[in-house]
């Protein structure tokens, strides 16, 4: 077969033949996709132009007494008060089916919704509003669920939105909530007290996705897709950094969020988080504390529950323990030495992490002085990522800003989950080696771009020195 040259048609095209096999023995369209981890858009695509037709799902009802209780299921949902009925969707996911299937059910056996033996009233508008951040700007009246309603939005602005959308849920805001975990930085950090202002686009001169003016703190959630080079287009590799050049300059601190970070890192963001903001923080003098040598497995561990970044390749790692417990870890690599360039006693703070929940005043210096007692110590270096980090700690640890270096990128996948690879494992010998030749005059990232990958940039990194 030939198509789209992307990983996954490359592999659909492998295995073709079984995807064909297994069609004709009658398996769905779900459970072909799981045994050739393809995704099943392609897989559709693909069959249908072969013209075969899998079925589409599998249905719990394929005998008499099956469909009987599904049968039996839909009537009983539909002699329920209105406020208690379960939507077509949330029937399917129940009777794992589809939407289209329960509608076929619901015809062919004569299944019409009761007449509603409840009532909408204002108050139960007012209730659904408050909890979406709402407010109803004009008496409503009796409730017609396809009229339009004026609401004062998050962002104080004004909008129309159907009644029905309000009760159901279906409304975020007037358009300024550009994603539900937009939606959700904004909940949490109005958990924790704090004012929030949404899309601010007045105090540095770009948009802010969520600013607390009261600590001059914003927080930019970037969506991986949209905010891809691919998307983004001229500017891409500054937009990031234009914008916390411009909030650094305003005295805001901007974090910027990646997609990846808050879908499958959101302990240890969140914890960042509440670092920042001072959030149920224990407080412990690093007095009380002492430093220890960790094996590599205690620190890999303590370092992908604590750090953003996960733990890297862990080196020489010291822990900071109080009351039998692991509080702090950092982590050193000797430089790479080279003749006449790296003299010896030169090394790199590849991470440090304090436990999520507690602030040790002066960990990173009581570490840092316990690794210099025990090495042969000239130059550290370490680096912070200015999307996250201001190097504050570095400052109060003696460490001195030697340059700022630009912003980088990272690779994902367009369109599959949300993951950043490091661009280290896509350079031209291992691309070639992964997915084959590049074409005449093709770049690293027009190829890329070919194999179904986009990249997005960061804010660049500032560079820490302690010279002795």
């Amino acid at each position: 077969m030939s198509g789209k040259t992307t990983p996954e048609a490359q592999k659909l095209d492998v295995c073709w033949p079984q995807a064909v096999a297994m069609v004709a023995a009658g398996h769905t369209m779900p459970e072909i996709s799981q045994a050739l981890g393809v995704k099943r858009n392609l897989l559709f695509k693909r069959l249908k132009k072969a013209q075969l037709s899998p079925r589409l799902e599998n249905r719990p009802f394929d005998t008499d007494e099956h469909r009987q209780q599904a049968v039996a299921l839909l009537k009983q949902n539909a002699e329920l008060p209105i406020k208690r009925r379960l939507s077509n969707a949330e029937l399917a996911k129940q009777l794992s089916c589809s939407v289209s299937t329960v509608k076929e059910l619901k015809a062919s056996n004569g299944i019409r919704q009761a007449a509603n033996d409840y009532r909408y009233t204002e108050e139960d508008l007012r209730e659904a509003a408050t909890k979406l951040g709402f407010l109803l700007q004009e008496p409503v009246g009796s409730i017609v669920t396809n009229r339009k309603i004026e609401v004062s939005c998050h962002c104080l602005r004004r909008f129309e939105t159907l009644i029905d959308s309000v009760l159901r849920g279906n409304v975020r805001s007037c358009g300024c909530l550009k994603s539900y975990p937009e939606r959700q930085l904004i909940d949490l950090l109005e958990s924790w007290g704090l004012q929030v202002a949404h899309n601010d686009s007045e105090r540095i001169g770009y948009e802010i996705d969520v600013l607390v003016p009261s600590r001059d703190i914003g927080i930019e959630y970037c969506g991986l897709h949209w905010h891809g080079q691919a998307s983004s287009k001229d500017g891409a590799k500054d937009r990031h950094a234009v914008k916390a050049r411009a909030a650094e300059a305003n005295g805001v601190r901007l974090i910027t969020i990646f997609e990846d970070e808050w879908l499958n890192k959101n302990l240890q963001a969140v914890g960042y988080l509440k670092a920042i903001f001072g959030i149920g923080q224990k407080r412990i003098g690093a007095r009380k504390t002492k430093v220890v040598e960790l094996s590599l497995s205690e620190a890999r561990s303590f370092l992908e529950e604590n750090h953003i970044q996960g733990a890297g390749n862990v080196s020489k790692p010291l822990g900071l323990m109080y009351e039998n417990q692991l509080l702090a870890v950092t982590t050193w690599r000797k430089k790479s030495r080279k003749v006449g360039v790296t003299p010896p006693g030169h090394w790199s703070l590849e991470r440090f992490a304090v436990r999520i929940g507690y602030g040790v005043t002066g960990a990173l210096s009581k570490m840092m002085a316990f690794f210099v007692d025990k090495n042969e110590v000239r130059q550290i270096v370490t680096f912070a990522d200015l999307r996250w980090s201001q190097g504050g700690v570095y400052a109060a640890t003696g460490f001195k800003k030697a340059a700022r270096l630009g912003p980088d990128y990272t690779y994902f996948v367009d369109g599959g989950p949300p993951e950043r690879t490091h661009k280290s494992l896509f350079r031209r010998s291992k691309i070639e080696k992964r997915f084959g030749s590049l074409l005449p005059d093709e770049d690293e990232y027009q190829a890329m771009l070919r194999f179904g990958y986009d990249r997005i940039w960061d804010c660049g990194h500032d560079v820490w020195l302690i010279q002795r």
